[in-house]
């Protein structure tokens, strides 16, 4: 549109709740004590979450691939090609991870092609089908599918542009017995407490699930606000830094064979440095609060707080925003406007801008405003840079 919890340790029940997503759980909405509770109700509209059950093959390979690995905590190419040259066992099981899916895409396409190009019908299923391929094997191409959404200068097709944008909010959720387990193991190693020491009230299923993580719903025992925990899927640095370094090396050959002038392999870098940058959630935490600092009392727009102290590299904790997701029907002039004022404020005027702002990031509030809510992905534009563009 624009640029613009089931495993715990033994608790204390009578001070701790674990719900279900299809039970009620009353909370304050607002910062005063005295504000009326509401039970929580999904505020994703039209929301499917389908959970992907990984075939035996799949697992076997899975458990190869991630067996003694080396996790990269920042994105160095050399680095990662370097590694994997002495290892490449990981790397084969990686292409076969990815390889079988898209092969059996890549078939059905040729068949679709030589057979049925003109039913239209057959043409919608192809592009299904590439999404939830794309989705099956992992967050990076997950990524590279949600920012092509985004660029119909390079993407013509207008059906496959509008099937990429279901990666925007559609995503294949991972188990949320793994997500909790995660929270569990950053709480008690960065502050030796457990779930129960922070969150009074934790929903044992995901509301959203995204690329790079999953969110889930819980009331802060210190003050009893409601937030979102976003927490990260397992093991996705160690997919990520293999999946960049195989993308680089076809891009050395894409380009040399079609003789391109663009430099395929710069690209894949600055993709892979913000995708390592995204997978910090507390370099996340640090750029919601400049956001909200910088732009957070414009006219019509919203930014959440965040709680930078409850935050590591794989969880983070921001407060809950209700509303709805677009389309939003006779509001969207008003609501397209707000997102381009607050566009050229963050390129003209801040010059700290979201990279990423497409529907599944952003939220109308239940008083009309325009929610941001990710800010993994974000961007700086020195002053200068600024001055010329005006």
């Amino acid at each position: 549109m624009y640029t613009v919890l089931l495993f715990l340790s033994p608790v204390n029940t009578s001070s701790f709740t674990l719900k279900s997503t299809s039970k009620s759980l009353k909370f304050h909405h607002n910062h005063s004590s005295n504000s009326t509770r509401t039970p929580i109700t999904s505020v994703f509209n039209n929301f499917h979450q389908t959970k992907y059950k990984v075939p035996l093959h799949t697992r076997i390979l899975q458990s190869t691939l991630y067996k003694n690995r080396k996790p990269f905590n920042t994105y160095n190419p050399d680095s990662i090609l370097n590694y994997y040259k002495t290892h490449p066992i990981p790397v084969v099981t990686r292409l076969l991870l990815i390889g079988f899916p898209l092969t059996q895409w890549m078939l059905s396409y040729f068949i679709y092609s030589q057979f049925s190009s003109s039913n239209r019908t057959q043409k919608l299923t192809i592009i299904n089908n590439l999404t939830t391929v794309l989705a099956k094997i992992g967050p990076t191409f997950v990524k590279v599918g949600q920012l092509l959404s985004n660029r119909p200068d390079l993407i013509k097709d207008s059906d496959l542009l509008e099937g990429l944008k279901s990666l925007q909010d559609q995503v294949l959720k991972f188990d949320d017995n793994q997500a909790l387990e995660i929270l569990q193991n950053e709480i008690k190693s960065h502050w030796n407490k457990q779930i129960s020491d922070i969150f009074s009230e934790l929903e044992e299923n995901a509301v959203a699930s995204a690329s790079l993580g999953q969110v889930y719903r819980g009331v802060l025992r210190e003050n009893g606000k409601l937030v979102a925990i976003k927490i990260q899927r397992p093991d996705i640095s160690l997919d990520a830094s293999i999946d960049l370094m195989i993308l680089r090396v076809l891009a050395v050959g894409i380009k040399k064979q079609l003789k391109l002038r663009s430099d395929l392999v710069a690209i894949i870098d600055e993709f892979g440095m913000k995708l390592f940058d995204e997978l910090n959630y507390v370099k996340e935490a640090r750029n919601c609060a400049r956001f909200k600092q910088l732009y957070g009392e414009l006219d019509g727009v919203y930014v959440p707080d965040v709680y930078q102290n409850l935050t590591t590299k794989k969880i983070l904790v921001m407060e809950f925003v209700n509303g709805t997701k677009a389309p939003w029907g006779d509001d969207s002039v008003r609501m397209t406007k707000i997102g381009v004022e607050c566009s050229l404020k963050q390129l003209l005027e801040g010059g700290f801008y979201n990279l990423d702002p497409h529907s599944g990031n952003l939220l109308r509030t239940d008083d009309g405003r325009l929610a941001y809510l990710d800010f993994g992905m974000m961007g700086e534009l020195e002053q200068q840079k600024r001055y010329e563009i005006i």
